[in-house]
């Protein structure tokens, strides 16, 4: 049996979720939305989940089945949740090596939310945020020159 191996990451979820749950919750919406044939398609087996990241070994049949249930789940056990596949690969070996070079969405917009507050002119109101959309850009563009990423 080919399979494969699959980077992912849980939003919307404070509180960690054991492998068990995970499991039950992605079968109990695969069941659901795609049937028993699909059920008999997919075989998948969670070997590490940490911090609502996680890894996971899917048949390579049934990964584009997983990957459709993934944007199916909106929640687990009553909590909103998403579930992002960042990466696969075709050895565990491989996808702990790439792993290494991939941008979680948790972190991206940890940095996207200190990149946006370090602008200048920002007007709140009535618990709303207006950005002034010149000085934003001025900001963002200096901060790609500075990092050698931005143009002339």
């Amino acid at each position: 049996m080919s399979k494969r191996w699959l980077l992912f990451e849980l939003l919307g979820r404070d509180e960690p979720i054991e492998k068990k749950q995970l499991a039950l919750a992605i079968k109990r919406v695969l069941y659901k939305t795609l049937g028993t044939f699909a059920n008999l398609k997919l075989s998948f087996w969670i070997h590490e989940l940490e911090r609502n990241r996680g890894i996971l070994e899917v048949n390579q049949k049934g990964l584009t089945l997983l990957r459709t249930n993934f944007t199916l789940m909106d929640s687990i056990e009553g909590k909103e949740v998403l579930i992002i596949d960042l990466l696969v690969s075709g050895t565990l070996k491989s996808l702990k090596e790439k792993r290494n070079n991939v941008t979680f969405w948790t972190e991206a917009r940890k940095k996207l939310k200190q990149e946006i507050s370090s602008v200048e002119g920002i007007i709140e109101e009535d618990g709303m945020r207006f950005f002034p959309l010149k000085k934003m850009k001025e900001s963002l563009f200096e901060g790609l020159k500075a990092s050698g990423s931005g143009g002339n």
